[in-house]
This record gives structure tokens, C-alpha cells and sequence, in this order.
């Protein structure tokens, strides 16, 4: 395979197999070479002694290796591995066998030994060859392919053939190859294939030669900067060529053909990456060339014109192509690659030689003076050569098979270009990694993409078609003309979206051009099939939307409101969003005033995957034509005056609809489908036999039960009719499609694009497995919408004829005529079978007898009830037609059937009991279902019941008939006995009989209560009001037993003496009768109700003594009531329970307003207190809503009533309960524990108020001491003995240990505060000046300002305001004003006054003389 242009000496890897290639062949492998003919026997198999003469270098080393790992002796005889030969004149004579293989071949051999042998000169080949005898066994150590198979050497030799035109592309001297095949039984050889460069080989030659020769890109040592610079500054050197490989095959077989393959070669020396890894110590001393190339197969011409041809998956190359290295690129590339010395595999990852390197150590090489050693990574050399090639050479290629489309080769197709297009997903997995994103983004930006305007323009300047919505030529023509539309494979945007936004043109872009020119759709209505193209290309992108909770597909659908582009059955285009209807031909005749609602047959045709699926349907607003839809338009059809009627009487001859179109209308809609039904149950569309068509909400009424019922010319003649339509509707249907097929055919000829035929086939890009797939405008992938199983159009016209009815022998017996016959002549409603197919008539027939007969129930039922009469008034069921023995046959076929009892459910007999069908004792058929029914037990003397039976319970005596005796039976018609009688009909009715009646009906429960005693009787009893009780004006009125209460319970005779209306009166107080009447639920026992009822009445009485004994009552037989908090409730709000107020009398209250004992000190005074012996469990306390212990406010307010001055002072205190100080310790008691809760405004009051008791007098806190040192009442006091307890109240109440000056100073000012003006008393006035006399004597500093003192009239004055009166003439002198002096009282001693610094009054006023005043001697 050559060394793909890469220089070695032999030390270290080579790329390329090189010749040990041919082992892969065989074993035994001889060259004819010049005079020479060698033997190569590497397994040493053929030469069995001698020395190892000739060997590759690869064998030698491994040899060695094994040698130095041996124990044998090194100077042992082996076997031979090759031999040579040189030919001399007698070789070919001597060993013709030997050259005959050579002799034969058409390449000159014996020509050139006739030539050039001779006396003086060897025979000479100029040339080579190589003979590689096939190998034939399986155990061969070099390689186990063997090729004994004669098919397995057809197809080796057709792989030749297939690589034979690749070989010239990276070779240098190769020119020609030709192929050759013996078969066995055929003496001469054939041609097989004869190829040639046909090109010049000159430029091939230069091609490569520019490459090799140019050393510039080696980067050289040396300290000049210069140097340095000029090898940083290299630039990839780039070069293209031509290539045509001429390739003539077959010969001998007549089938001769000569092709002629264009290729394309594009190469680059020393990109950057590669440049630098070849210029490392490592890798330079293998002297490789970092020259790349790559090309592709561009054309062939055959005959003088190109043909299609297939595009076969492109190998990599070293020098010749690897066949078994296969890219999936569309294009060969040729690089330096290494390969597996030993399996020859392209080494691209570290692990692919790891077995190689644990055996050879071929990957060392050294470094600089040789002290260094370093491993050759060769897969990293190998994967940078790969992706230089790639980045580098593809633009490159590209670009250049642009230009030669442009000139050269511009009679192929533009196309052509997209052939050689790196497409992703056709990479073989190992080398996915090599085309990179920023690959295809560079793509982009080339103007290599091909539009029919504008030419080769880059991915920015057009819009790329979507691969995934098929568009046909004729929609695509349409908006080529309008946009800029890249001719381009649908491949070619799948791998730019790899590195880059692409513009695609969709079904959304198609939307937004047809609505920004929305006259561009009205003038295509004469163009059917374009516009249904357009419709469709329009809609494909709703195949990937799985249904309408799709947000894409709410998107689409806004898109597609107000486009035009639905044609109609009316020839007009309607747009999305307008209420259009999907509906067959036959379906549209049902509605012929809505063709313009109908969307065209021709839309149903051409897109059924869409129109006919519900999911698209929902989505895009569009209905699909079945009951609901006919529903919705009836009234275009109908009278409208038929609307909500039960029945209406039709004649088809006069009005509309006719009877096809009821026939048509009830094979759209299936009678036995209720929900379909309901939609029509505003209009009568069933036919009746009696000529009226009936609603259909009353489908379930209508009855049909005889398949022969129906009316045998009416089904002829309606069968008639509707196939003579179905038959015009296929026959213009067919003749429709047929020429818009023709239309399609010759739109489609005309968009076909002008150019050579071998490529305007998007085949021409695959390969030859993929040869259908990927088309410039692809098949759309099948939607979810498609993938549905969308349900198979009804067609009408193809409907099968009626098959004949199953009939099972009960539908054919003479009971199931007779019945239909009855029924007939009684009017009742029976559907004409006629309009309707076997198929429906077989559904909604019943099932069996029983399920006849209760449809048959039901409807007589619905006659009765509802449809009682027709329009002209008359009545609908006629009664008076059957005969008695019609009535009791109707009865029998409804209950039997031949002679076997039907099993009825209690529905069904519901339903017979209210048919007037059974006979009475006054001779009258009745119903049973107005009123009870009944007969009597056979020991009932129907005499003795006259005294009090009504007469109009004789109607309601049925005759026994012994056919219809187990119907009367099943119906619940009982036997009765004369209890029975009483508890069925005289007891409902006992209050409105007369007196005496009355009284004889208790006279017989009294006498026979030993029988009549039992459960219903008594239920029965119990419910009567026939008991008698006394009223207020000694008249008796009659009631149940449980109204009344039993006298012989204690407490009900004490609390309801005064009231005895609520017991038994006259016989019922006697013992016999108040034995029953306690039987019958007379109230002998108290419980919750009868103990309100007590409370009620002691409240109504206002009876104390009542109050305390049913009080006492309820303590001791609380255990006997269960007290539910509505019990309670009740019972609180009741005035039943005595209590004390105070010192006031007993009186009954509610329970909520009083208290109980042991809180009596605290609340006696504002709640009443209920007595010691009325012992109520504290349990239900809460439930009696009795509050325990008092509530803050309640206390409060005792607390206020007892300080009160107005209520009077603790003088008179008069509770017997206990004293002052047991009162209020209590108090103060639950004050201290509740202090906390109390508001800061209550605090401040108690602190103002006096509240604690000095013996009989009430003091504030602030006036109150722990401890005085002398008595200083009524000002200050000092705790009480009594209170001593409650410390912690007091302090924080403002009760200190001792008084001190300032405390005396505040009392006086208070004091003053409170008496005002008046005077003080003489206690008072004692207390003051003692007061006055401790602040002089405790705190001298305190201020006169704010000690008061008495003054001469005992009124208290500031200090300073007061004088003493040391010279009481002054007081006496008439010019004095006595209102400006005030004189302290004289009991203020003059000591207590100095020290209260009072002035005297000498020093205070200045007597002068009145001017001209003379004393004068008296």
C-alpha cells in the first residue's frame, strides 16, 4: 500500500503495511523481477534446510527478539524463509512449471525473454511482479482467510475492482491497471477491468512533487531570530488537481463499456497543528511529511454523457485506499496515518497497539545524543492528521468542486456539489469525533449552497426546506417563486444546525406568507390541486403534535385562523376558525342547504390522515359530520313547528323530510346509540306504525319486538331509492378525482427542473443502501395524528344489503303475534322497522321474553302518564277496544311465557300495578297502584267488618282469579285478617269515624289484645290518636298514647297535680287500659324530654317547693339521665331552680344566673346562691353553663355593692353566712390570686376606693399601715388581725409598713380634697391637729405649702394662709377685713405653731392712725 508519502529509514514504524500487505493473500507470495525470481516462504513450510537467506525487516526483528528469549544454540542450521533465483537460458526449459503462471500473462513476460535472452545475455523482465498464490488451507500462521469458496473470490476480485479507479489518486507513477480472470473450464483469460489515468500524469506528478519537495515547513534549530521568525511565519500550502480515471469492463462477453470517473484531489502541507508535531524531536527523526489530501468522486461519463452513478462509503488511504478502513466520509483521505504492523488497522486510540507494543519494542526512539528514550504515541500523530484533513481540506473541496461545476463540468448538475457534503450522521462511530461543530459553522459562511435565482449563495442568504414536512413540486414552485429557496439536500441543513442558526422554511413560514399576501389564495380557487398542495404542505407540521394540550399545537392553529385555503363543497375558500364541517357525499345530502359549511370531497380525498382524525379535528376548530353536527342543522330540514313535540303526524308527500332522507337519516344515526338519541330529543324523527314519527328522547318508549313487523313494500321501495343515489354520488365522486389526477400530472411535468436527467434524481446523493432516503424535500416522518387508527369513512353507498334477520323461535311463536296484534289495536307505539337496517333492528330488539315484556311495561306506563291523549284530543291507549279476554290474554303474555312464569323484579310488578288491568269486586278493572289492593284471609266474615268498615274500601277488594292468583301474589296483594283490616284502614282513619264506631273499635283492641298484640298492630296503635285526655274546659280530646304521662310516677303526680290534661281521662285511667297504653308508649319514666317538661311546668307555676323537690330529684338520679349539652342548654334557660339572693326569699331562677354555695361570700350580694341541699354535680356545671368559680367582674361587683355608701354602712350587717371578715377574706382571697388579670384602670380603682374593713368601717389602701406607733383613726388605721393573711394584695393595693411625713402631708391635702370647705368635727379635729403635730415633729423640711391646718372654725387652710391670734383686740377693730385674716384654731397650742412657723398675727398687721385723728379723753 505505499508509504502515503512518508519517508523512512527502516528504524522505528512505518505508515503503511508497505509489502508485508500481500501475506494478507498468502502464504507463499514469488517476484518476477528483471532476471530474477524470488520464493518467499515466511512460516518456512516449503524450504526444508539451508540459511535464512532473505527476510523483511519486520521478520528480522522479531526474529531477534525471540533468538535473545531462547535457550536454543544460536549456531544451529534453521529453515529457509525465502529463496532467489536467477533465470538463466535453460530455467525456463528446466522448471517450466515454475514460470508458467508468468509465461501466460498478457504483460510482455515471454516477449521479453524472446527479446532479450540469449547466448550472452540472461533472459530479462522489465518489470515486476508479484504472484500471490491464494491460500487454500485454514491453519496458515499468518492469517486465517483462506479463499477456497469460489464465491468468496468473485467478490474479492470485484473489491479490486471497485478500488481499481482509487488507486491513481495519491500515487505518483501508477498509470494503469488492468484485471484479468481465468475460469476454470475456460483455456484463455477474460478482461475484467482495464483502467487508466487519463488525465495528465505530468500534473499528478507536480501535484505530489510540490508536496514532497518542499522543506520550508521544517522548522530547523538555530539562535538566529531571523530564522525563528521567517518558520513562526508558515503558511499551509494548498494545492488542487483534476483527476479522470478511464475504466473499461467486460470483454469477452459482449457486455463492453468504457466510463470515464472525474475526480477531484484537494491537499495541504503542514497545517499548524501537524506542522509542529512533525518538527518535535520524537517524531522528526521518522522523517514524516505532513502532507494531506483528500478526494472525491465528483462524475462519470459514459457514452459521452454523465450518468447517475451510486456513492459508495469512501476509505482512508496511505497512498492506496484501506478497504476495511471505511469513513462513511463521502470522499478518500490520505494522510501519514500508522497503522497495526500486524492486523494493519489505522491506530487511532492508545489501546489499539497495546498488544504490538507488549511484544516489540518498536515504539522507542532516542532523543538528542541518544541518552534520552521516548514512546511514540503514535494514535495521537494519527487523530491530528484525521482532523487537520478535515478542517483544513473540506471548504477547501468544496469550494473547488463549486468552481469546476461553474466551468469545466457546468453541464452536470449543481447538485453534484452536495454528493461530497460531510454528512454527520453517515460517520462510522470511531471516527464521529473528527467533524466538530466549528467544522460546519465555517461551512456555512462558504457560498456554496444552491438556490434557482440567485445561484451558489452562503446559508445566510436563502432558506433551507424542512426535512421534516414533504412539500409537493407544484406547492414548492409556488413559494420558490416568492422566497429564496435553497436547492439543497435535506442533509446539508441537519449538519449546518450542528455549528449554527440556519433559516428553515416550514409550514410556518409558509402560513405567514399566504396570510401577509392573502390575495395570493383567492386567485388560486380555480386551481384545485395547487391549493390542496398548499393546504397540505400548510398542515404537515401538525404530524408531530401529539393532540391539542400541545402548546405547538395551539400555536399552529393560530397560524392557520383566517387562511384561506379550504376549499368547499360550494367551490369557495373558506379559512381555518370558520365553523366548517368534514362530511361524505352522502352525509352532505342529509344537509343540502350547507354546502358552503361542507369542506370539499375532494380535501377528504387528497388529506384523510387529517380530516378524518378527531385529534386534528379538535385542533384546528373543524367538525366532523356525525350526529352531533346533525343535531346542530336538523332545522334547516325539519318544520320548525315539530320542535319539542312528542309526536307529530307526517305525510312525506306533502311535507317535508322525505321518507329517503328519514331512511338515509337513521343509517347516519343508530337508533340503539342513546347518546346520539339525546342529541335529537327536541324533534319526533322515529317512525311509528300509526304514521306519526315520535321524539327521539323517548327512543326507549317506542317499541319494536317483531322483526316481520314492518312493512315489506316501504322496505323495498326505500332500499330502491337509496341505492340509486349512492350510485350518482360514486359515479361524480370517481369522475372528480380522475381529473384532478390529470390536473396533478401535468402541474407536476411542468415544475420538473430543466438540466441533464442524471441528476435531477435526489437519489444521486445516497450511496447504494440508502438510495431512497433523505430527497431534497423529504417524506415527513408519520405523525402521531397519522400513526392513530383513524376510523374507516362510513360510505353509505357501499353499505351492504340487508341480510335476513336471525329470527330465534320465541321472536316467531304465536304469542309474540298475538301480543303485537293486542298492542296494535290498543294504539300503543310501535316503531316501523322499515327505515332501519337489519344490523340496527337486530341491536335495540329484545333480547329475551322478560326483557320484552318490561319495555312493553314502560311504555303502557308512559302512555298513562304522559302521552294520555293525541292532538285531536282523543285518548291514546283505547281501552275500550279490547275485549275482557284481550285484557286478561295482555296480562298473561306480559307475565309468561308458554306457560312458564317470567321473573319480574319489583320494578316490573311497580309497573303492571298501575296498568287498569285487573278486576275488583265491583266489577270494574283497576289499576293497583292509586291505592292498596287487597284480599281477604278465608276466615274473615266479610259481614261482621260492615259495622265499621268505610264502602269505599270495597273498590279495593280484588276477585281472585286462579290464572293471575301468583300474580296477585308477586304484586304484594295481601290476605287480611281483621286485625289487619283495623291496622290497614280503620286505624288511619279512627279520628273522623263517629263516636260510637270509635267506641266499638276500642271495645274490640280491648277484648282481643291478647291477639292483637304484636308489632305492626302496636306500631300501628302507636301511631293513632285514640287515647282520651281531659282538657281546661272538661271537654276530652283524643291523642296518641306516647302524649300522655303515667299517674302512677311519683313525680309526675307532684309536679302535675294542678295539671292533670296530661293523663289518661274516663275508661283509659283505668288499670287494664293504663297497662296497654303503657305497652303503646305512654310516658312512665322520666327522661330528658320529660324532665324539661317538669321544669317547664314548675317555671309556669313559679312553685319553689316544686323547684326544690325536682331538683332534689335530678341530684339524686343524675346517674339515670344522659345530660347531652342540649339537655343542658335547655335546662339553663329554664327558671326551675330555687336560690338565694341576699337576704331575700327563695325564688327560682336559670341555672346560668346562679352560683353555688361554696362561693357564696363571693358573689351573695349580686347572685343568687341555690341552697346547700340541692347537691348539683359540678360535672355539668360548665353544661348548665354555672360558673365556677365566679368570674372577676361578678366578684368586682360584690366588692363595689359592699363598699358602697349608698347600700349603707358595715354597721347593719345582716348576712347570716357569715361575718364581715369571713366575707371579706374570701375576697380579698381571690383578688390576690387573680390580681394579675385585673386592667390597670381596675388596679388604679381599687387603689382609690375603700374597700378594706376596720371593723364596720371600709378604708382605702392608701390610709392603711402595717404597724402605727399611735391611733390615728379615722385618718389612718393599721391592718387588721383578720387580713393579716393577704400582705401581697395589700402591698401591691399601695398598703405601706408606716407612715411618714409626706404620707401626713398627702392625707391632709386629701382630706381637704374631700371635705372642702366644711367644717371639721371634733374627732376629726383632734386627729388633724395630731397629724399637724407628727409632721412637725417626723420632717421639719416638709413645706408649708402643703400642710393644711384648722382654722378658727375648723376649716382647713394652707399653713401659710394662718396667723396666730396673739393680741385678739386687733380682731375687734371695725376697719379690719376678716375675710383676708385666717386664725388657727385655739387648740393649736402656740408651740405646734412656732414650729409650723405659723406668724402672729401682731407681726402681720400694722395699725396706723387716721389722718387727723385727735385722741381725745373719755
Amino acid at each position: 500500500s505505499g508509504e502515503g508519502g512518508c519517508v523512512s529509514d527502516g528504524q522505528g514504524p512505518r505508515t503503511g503495511l508497505g509489502i508485508c500487505g500481500i501475506f494478507r493473500l498468502t502464504d507463499y507470495p514469488q517476484i518476477l523481477v528483471g532476471n530474477s525470481l524470488i520464493f518467499l516462504d515466511p512460516t518456512g513450510e516449503c524450504f526444508f534446510d539451508g540459511v535464512r537467506s532473505v527476510t523483511t525487516p519486520t521478520e528480522e526483528h522479531g526474529r531477534n527478539e525471540a533468538q535473545n528469549n531462547s535457550n536454543e544454540n544460536q549456531s544451529s542450521q534453521t529453515k529457509s524463509t525465502a529463496k532467489k533465483y536467477q533465470i538463466s537460458n535453460q530455467f525456463p526449459s528446466n522448471f517450466p512449471d515454475q514460470l508458467a503462471p508468468f509465461l501466460v500473462l498478457p504483460v510482455g513476460v515471454t516477449e521479453s525473454f524472446a527479446l532479450k535472452g540469449g547466448v550472452m545475455q540472461l533472459p530479462t523482465f522489465s518489470g515486476t511482479i508479484f504472484r500471490l498464490p491464494l491460500r487454500k488451507e485454514s491453519q496458515s500462521k499468518i492469517c486465517p482467510r483462506t479463499f477456497e469458496d469460489s464465491a468468496v473470490i468473485e467478490t474479492l476480485m470485484q473489491e479490486f475492482v471497485n478500488v481499481a479507479p482509487s488507486c491513481f489518486l495519491f500515487t505518483c507513477n501508477l498509470r494503469s491497471i488492468n484485471i484479468l480472470k481465468w475460469s476454470p473450464s475456460v483455456k484463455t483469460y477474460e478482461d475484467v477491468l482495464s483502467t487508466s489515468l487519463s488525465s495528465s500524469s505530468a500534473a499528478r506528478r507536480n501535484h505530489i512533487k510540490d508536496l514532497t519537495s518542499n522543506d520550508d515547513w521544517k522548522r530547523k534549530k538555530s539562535k538566529s531570530k531571523l530564522v525563528k521568525l521567517l518558520q513562526s511565519k508558515w503558511v499551509p500550502l494548498f494545492s488542487s488537481l483534476q483527476i479522470q480515471v478511464r475504466s473499461r469492463y467486460g470483454g469477452r462477453s459482449g457486455k463492453e463499456s468504457e466510463e470515464v470517473d472525474y475526480f477531484v484531489v484537494v491537499s495541504v502541507l503542514a497545517p499548524p497543528k501537524l506542522q509542529i508535531m512533525a518538527c518535535t524531536d520524537a517524531m522528526k527523526q521518522l522523517k514524516l511529511l505532513p502532507a494531506l489530501s483528500i478526494a472525491a468522486h465528483i462524475g462519470r461519463e459514459k457514452n459521452n454523457s454523465f450518468i447517475r452513478f451510486p456513492s459508495s462509503k469512501k476509505t482512508l488511504c496511505v497512498g492506496f485506499p484501506l478497504p476495511n478502513e471505511k469513513t462513511g466520509l463521502p470522499f478518500f483521505v490520505n494522510a501519514p496515518l500508522f497503522q497495526h504492523e500486524l492486523r494493519g488497522s489505522i491506530l487511532l486510540n492508545e489501546d489499539d497497539d497495546s498488544d504490538f507494543r507488549s511484544k516489540y519494542a518498536v515504539r522507542n526512539v532516542k532523543i538528542g545524543n541518544g541518552e534520552e528514550t521516548r514512546v511514540l504515541a503514535l494514535h495521537v500523530w494519527n487523530r491530528e492528521c484525521l482532523s487537520s484533513a478535515l478542517v483544513c481540506l473540506i471548504p477547501t473541496l468544496l469550494t473547488e468542486v463549486r468552481n469546476i461545476l461553474l466551468g469545466e463540468l457546468n453541464k452536470l448538475d449543481k447538485r453534484v456539489l452536495y454528493r461530497v457534503w460531510p454528512r454527520q450522521n453517515k460517520l462510522e462511530l470511531r471516527y464521529k469525533d473528527f467533524l466538530s461543530a466549528d467544522l460546519y459553522e465555517s461551512l456555512g459562511k462558504l457560498q456554496i449552497y444552491l438556490t434557482d435565482k440567485s445561484g451558489f449563495q452562503t446559508a445566510e442568504n436563502g432558506v433551507f426546506s424542512s426535512p421534516a414536512h414533504q412539500i409537493s413540486s407544484g406547492a414548492l414552485n409556488f413559494f420558490r417563486d416568492r422566497i429564496t429557496l435553497f436547492s439543497v439536500p435535506s442533509f446539508v441543513s441537519q449538519d449546518l444546525e450542528l455549528g449554527r442558526p440556519i433559516n428553515r422554511f416550514n409550514p410556518s413560514m409558509a402560513r405567514q406568507l399566504l396570510r401577509e399576501k392573502s390575495s395570493i389564495t383567492t386567485r388560486l380557487g380555480c386551481n384545485s390541486t395547487l391549493i390542496l398542495d398548499i393546504l397540505e404542505y400548510c398542515l404537515s407540521d401538525l404530524l408531530a403534535v401529539d393532540g391539542i394540550e400541545d402548546s405547538s399545537a395551539t400555536s399552529i392553529v393560530k397560524e392557520l385562523c383566517g387562511l384561506y385555503i379550504i376549499p368547499t363543497e360550494a367551490d369557495t375558500l373558506c379559512s381555518f376558525g370558520q365553523k366548517l364541517i368534514v362530511a361524505s357525499p352522502q352525509q352532505q345530502s342529509l344537509l343540502p342547504s350547507l354546502k358552503d359549511k361542507f369542506v370539499s370531497h375532494r380535501v377528504l380525498a387528497r388529506l384523510e390522515r387529517y380530516f378524518l382524525n378527531s385529534s386534528f379535528l379538535a385542533m384546528v376548530g373543524l367538525e366532523k359530520f356525525g350526529p352531533r353536527v346533525l343535531a346542530n342543522n336538523i332545522k334547516s330540514v325539519l318544520p320548525p313547528e315539530w320542535k319539542g313535540q312528542d309526536f307529530v303526524r307526517w305525510d312525506s308527500s306533502v311535507e317535508s323530510p322525505s321518507k329517503l332522507w328519514l331512511y338515509q337519516f337513521w343509517k347516519e344515526v343508530r337508533i340503539y346509540d342513546t347518546d346520539s338519541l339525546q342529541l335529537f330529543r327536541q324533534w319526533p324523527l322515529i317512525p311509528t306504525t300509526s304514521g306519526e314519527l315520535a321524539s327521539c328522547s323517548n327512543a326507549k318508549f317506542i317499541l319494536a319486538f317483531c322483526p316481520n313487523g314492518g312493512d315489506v313494500m316501504l322496505a323495498s321501495f326505500l332500499e330502491k331509492e337509496f341505492r340509486t343515489m349512492n350510485a350518482t354520488l360514486s359515479k361524480e365522486s370517481k369522475r372528480l378525482v380522475l381529473s384532478e389526477a390529470a390536473t396533478a400530472r401535468a402541474e407536476s411535468s411542468r415544475s420538473v427542473v430543466p438540466g441533464d436527467v442524471s441528476y435531477t434524481s435526489d437519489d444521486s446523493y445516497e450511496s447504494e443502501e440508502d438510495i431512497e432516503k433523505d430527497c431534497v424535500t423529504e417524506s415527513a416522518a408519520p405523525s402521531s395524528i397519522a400513526r392513530q387508527n383513524t376510523a374507516e369513512y362510513a360510505d353509505a353507498a357501499t353499505e351492504e344489503n340487508q341480510t335476513e334477520l336471525e329470527e330465534e323461535s320465541w321472536f316467531c311463536s304465536s304469542d309474540i303475534k298475538n301480543l303485537h296484534d293486542i298492542l296494535s289495536k290498543l294504539r300503543c307505539p310501535l316503531i316501523e322497522l322499515s327505515y332501519f337496517s337489519s344490523d340496527s333492528i337486530a341491536k335495540f330488539l329484545p333480547r329475551d321474553p322478560l326483557t320484552l315484556s318490561r319495555y312493553i311495561l314502560i311504555t303502557l306506563n308512559h302512555c298513562l302518564d304522559y302521552w294520555t291523549t293525541l292532538k285531536t284530543g282523543e285518548q291514546r291507549l283505547r281501552w275500550l277496544e279490547l275485549s275482557g279476554d284481550d285484557m286478561d290474554d295482555l296480562i298473561r303474555l306480559l307475565t309468561t311465557h308458554r306457560g312458564t312464569r317470567l321473573s319480574l323484579m319489583p320494578s316490573d310488578f311497580s309497573l303492571l300495578r298501575n296498568i287498569p288491568l285487573f278486576s275488583s269486586l265491583s266489577g270494574e278493572r283497576v289499576s293497583l297502584n292509586r291505592e292498596e289492593h287487597f284480599t281477604l284471609d278465608e276466615n274473615v266474615n266479610s259481614g261482621s267488618l260492615a259495622l265499621y268498615l268505610p264502602s269505599r274500601i270495597q273498590r279495593i277488594i280484588l276477585t281472585e282469579i286462579p290464572e293471575v292468583k301468583h300474580l296477585l301474589q308477586d304484586l304484594g296483594i295481601q290476605q287480611l285478617t281483621e286485625g289487619l283490616v283495623l291496622q290497614k284502614y280503620v286505624l288511619p282513619i279512627f279520628s273522623i269515624l263517629p263516636s260510637a264506631q270509635r267506641d266499638q273499635v276500642c271495645d274490640v283492641i280491648l277484648q282481643h289484645w291478647s291477639t292483637l298484640n304484636c308489632i305492626e298492630f302496636t306500631d300501628a296503635l302507636k301511631k293513632c290518636s285514640f287515647a282520651k285526655k281531659r282538657l281546661c274546659d272538661e271537654k276530652v280530646e283524643l291523642v296518641k298514647p306516647n302524649e300522655l304521662l303515667d299517674p302512677r310516677n311519683d313525680l309526675f303526680r307532684a309536679i302535675f297535680n294542678q295539671s292533670l290534661h296530661v293523663f289518661p281521662y274516663e275508661e283509659f285511667y283505668r288499670s287494664q287500659w293504663l297497662e296497654i297504653l303503657s305497652v303503646l308508649g305512654m310516658k312512665n319514666a322520666v327522661d330528658k324530654d320529660i324532665f324539661l317538661k317538669c321544669a317547664h311546668q314548675v317555671e309556669d307555676e313559679n312553685d319553689v317547693a316544686k323547684g326544690i323537690y325536682l331538683m332534689e330529684y335530678f341530684a339524686e338520679n343524675f346517674g339515670e339521665f344522659t345530660c347531652t349539652p342540649d339537655f343542658c342548654s335547655q335546662l339553663s334557660e329554664i327558671k326551675c331552680i330555687p336560690a338565694l339572693l341576699s337576704n331575700e326569699a327563695l325564688a327560682l331562677y336559670c341555672t346560668k344566673d346562679v352560683s353555688i354555695p361554696l362561693h357564696r361570700h363571693l358573689v351573695f350580694r349580686v347572685l343568687p346562691v341555690i341552697p346547700e341541699n340541692i347537691a348539683i354535680p359540678q360535672i355539668i356545671f360548665s353544661s348548665l353553663k354555672i360558673v365556677s368559680p365566679p368570674s372577676i367582674s361578678v366578684v368586682l361587683k360584690q366588692l363595689r355593692v359592699l363598699t358602697d355608701e349608698k347600700e349603707g354602712s358595715l354597721d347593719q350587717w345582716g348576712y347570716k353566712f357569715g361575718s364581715i371578715e369571713d366575707v371579706f377574706r374570701s375576697i380579698f382571697s381571690f383578688l390576690e390570686h387573680n390580681y394579675e388579670a385585673l386592667s390597670p384602670r381596675i388596679q388604679s380603682g381599687l387603689k382609690d376606693r375603700a374597700i378594706i374593713p376596720v371593723g364596720t368601717t371600709l378604708v382605702k389602701s392608701s390610709r392603711l399601715f402595717f404597724r402605727l406607733s399611735r391611733d390615728l383613726s379615722p385618718f389612718f388605721y393599721e391592718v387588721p388581725r383578720a387580713f393579716g393573711a393577704y400582705d401581697k394584695l395589700f402591698c401591691s393595693l399601695g398598703v405601706r409598713q408606716t407612715p411618714q411625713s409626706n404620707d401626713y402631708a398627702i392625707l391632709l391635702t386629701d382630706l381637704k380634697r374631700e371635705i372642702g370647705d366644711s367644717s371639721l368635727n371634733a374627732n376629726e379635729l383632734k386627729s388633724v391637729i395630731e397629724v399637724i403635730s407628727l409632721i412637725a415633729e417626723v420632717d421639719k423640711s416638709t413645706a408649708q405649702t402643703s400642710i393644711f391646718g384648722p382654722d378658727e372654725i375648723s376649716t382647713l387652710l394652707p399653713i401659710e394662709k394662718l396667723m396666730q391670734n396673739d393680741v385678739p383686740h386687733i380682731l375687734q377693730k371695725k376697719g379690719l377685713n376678716r375675710n383676708a385674716l385666717h386664725i388657727v384654731h385655739p387648740r393649736v397650742s402656740e408651740e405646734l405653731c412656732n414650729k409650723l412657723k405659723i406668724p402672729r398675727i401682731s407681726r402681720c398687721v400694722r395699725e396706723h392712725l387716721v389722718n387727723g385723728f385727735e385722741p381725745r379723753v373719755i
